[in-house]
């Protein structure tokens, strides 16, 4: 039997409701009020049969919004393997959104096709609008050889492909200075979407590709020394590190450098020197990601000299730069687990991250020269800071340098002293002198708590 179309229903429908106005007194006593009806008619007739089965106009915006939620605007999960989508949804014919190009190269993204104002998702694959984000589709990779993306975008979307670009999986997630990449075994091409204003400096690189600021660093590798490849590098530099204990003084200060373990438990920096001028790792600018760095052996009876901390940072590199730890474990058996003095202008990061020490997990100071005065900013998020021998888990000192402002930021962490008298010493704050006067947190001179500390276990670091 044959259906009116549901325009053909509203046109006789309006008609209906018409008829019925025409019987009104009023209509057929006015003349030219029925005219203006009868044209009215006309005109949302000719609309509807113009517009056919889409709709009206105003409707075609949501029509054509026919897309999977825009999750992009959610907060990354915190576990990736959430993010993950079998084949078969949407995201597998994904690809005739992209356009082709098979000449690509895996160090230069320019040469990838390219979609502005546009993201990939990672749960499926397709193509959704979002103002200042850009897509980089189809770059070819060999599945057997490590990946490494090279990023400052605060959030992207990976999604991989097989040989005939047919959605795999995705995983969506915050970058710091990049991703490593665990390439499905089947993965012949990745899409990357970032952060408008971060392509600029992105770039895909995979093992053995000749890269003078990417070094892959592991057993077999050309690199098995992560103290060689730091030395290699000049001025600023990656070194991707897979799983393995590797020894040494690493001495990184002045220079940028990114230090990327793929696995935190597995990636091992140590020394087993005490002495204060070599810890296992030395660093002032740059990303320790995903790495357990230690300083082991057997603490001195001398408690007149300093032992090494677990990492030492102490250059004026730090002055206007930032230095972010994220997902570390820091140990050492000497002295503090950081030692810490900071710079003007400089932004230091702590996100979590364990830190245990002889004395103190965290031992840090302001700028004591005024050349590098300057505002100072420190954040601590989701860390374990404890104290095994010292009064006290964190130690805090001011310099009183004048012009300098140092802005603190505590969130969710605990303090812990392993020293069953002083299980309530957790924070010591002093003044070192200066010309400093104003006191203001904790009594410390130009230390300012900033207003969304909170839900640590030490009062005095909720504001």
């Amino acid at each position: 039997m044959y259906e009116i179309p549901v325009n053909g229903r509203v046109c006789l429908q309006v008609f209906y409701v018409i008829g019925e106005m025409m019987k009104c007194r009023v209509l057929n006593n006015n003349r030219q009020l029925r005219r203006t009806v009868l044209i009215l008619v006309l005109i949302i007739t000719c609309l509807l049969t113009a517009c056919g089965t889409k709709g009206m106009p105003w409707q075609e915006s949501e029509i054509m919004n026919d897309t999977p939620p825009h999750i992009l605007d959610e907060p990354v999960s915190a576990e990736p393997e959430t993010m993950f989508v079998q084949k078969g949804t949407a995201g597998e014919t994904a690809s005739e959104d992209f356009k082709e190009n098979e000449n690509v190269s895996w160090n230069k993204l320019e040469c990838a096709a390219v979609s502005e104002n546009k993201a990939a998702l990672a749960n499926t694959g397709v193509m959704v609008e979002r103002e200042h984000y850009v897509v980089f589709s189809f770059m070819k990779v060999e599945p057997d050889k490590e990946c490494f993306f090279v990023c400052p975008s605060k959030e992207i979307h990976l999604v991989y492909y097989d040989e005939a670009k047919r959605y795999i999986s995705g995983k969506a997630s915050a970058s710091i200075e990049g991703v490593f990449l665990e390439l499905p075994p089947d993965c012949r091409y990745i899409t990357v979407s970032m952060e408008l204003d971060a392509a600029e400096n992105s770039f895909l690189i995979q093992e053995d590709e000749e890269h003078n600021n990417v070094i892959f660093v592991g057993e077999g590798r050309r690199y098995s020394s992560v103290k060689k490849a730091v030395e290699r590098i000049e001025e600023e530099g990656i070194v991707v590190i897979f799983p393995g204990i590797y020894k040494g003084n690493i001495k990184g200060w002045g220079k940028r450098i990114v230090l990327f373990g793929t696995d935190k438990e597995t990636c091992i920096i140590e020394n087993d020197s005490s002495s204060y001028y070599a810890p296992p790792l030395e660093i002032a600018a740059g990303t320790v990601k995903n790495l357990t760095i230690r300083a082991v052996g057997t603490p001195s009876s001398d408690t007149s000299k300093a032992g090494a901390y677990a990492v030492h940072v102490e250059d004026n590199i730090l002055y206007n730069n930032t230095l972010c730890f994220e997902n570390c474990e820091l140990y050492s058996d000497f002295n503090s687990a950081v030692g810490m003095g900071m710079r003007g202008g400089c932004d230091v990061r702590f996100t979590g991250v364990h830190m245990t020490g002889l004395e103190n997990g965290l031992f840090c100071h302001d700028g004591v020269y005024a050349k590098y005065a300057g505002v100072q900013n420190l954040s601590l998020v989701d860390c374990v800071i404890e104290g095994m021998r010292g009064e006290n888990a964190v130690r805090i000192d001011s310099q009183g340098t004048p012009g300098s402002r140092v802005n603190v930021l505590f969130v969710n962490n605990i303090l812990v002293n392993k020293r069953a008298e002083n299980v309530d010493n957790l924070l010591h704050t002093q003044n070192n002198g200066g010309k400093g006067t104003e006191e203001n947190w904790q009594k410390l001179k130009q230390f300012y708590l900033d207003k969304r500390s909170g839900q640590n276990n030490v009062d005095a670091l909720n504001y």
